[in-house]
């Protein structure tokens, strides 16, 4: 397992999505734009006070490219 897998797989979603966004560096406007997420839902999603349906997880990882 590569280190950034055994990074990954010990963080929560929340944390998950944000690290990847970074790496790939991205603003959440811009993962916004290119998952077809409203920027407020990346902030809930971020902020831990929304989790994303399994087609929004599907859009999230097509943009993150994972």
């Amino acid at each position: 397992m590569q280190a950034l897998e055994r990074v990954l797989a010990d963080m929560d979603f929340p944390h998950r999505l944000a690290k990847l966004r970074k790496d790939k560096g991205l603003t959440q406007y811009a993962l916004a734009d290119a998952s077809g997420v409203h920027v407020s839902q990346i902030r809930r999603y971020e902020g831990a006070t929304s989790q994303p349906t399994l087609e929004v997880l599907r859009k999230l990882a097509v943009a993150l490219s994972v």
